[in-house]
């Protein structure tokens, strides 16, 4: 959504849904969780950053 659309807010509910469900060790067994966590906290904070910039 942030690249096809522009659509910020839904990028990060995306994003931040998908940090749950990591959050659930039940779900996701694999050892490299802690990989996609990190990639996922790194997009979360740069979409807050341009969310920032879009409302200035």
């Amino acid at each position: 959504y942030e690249h096809q659309y522009k659509d910020i807010p839904r990028a990060l509910h995306y994003t931040r849904q998908a940090l749950l469900a990591l959050s659930e060790p039940s779900l996701f067994p694999d050892a490299s969780i802690q990989e996609k966590r990190i990639a996922l906290q790194y997009r979360y904070a740069r979409l807050l950053r341009k969310q920032g910039k879009q409302i200035l």
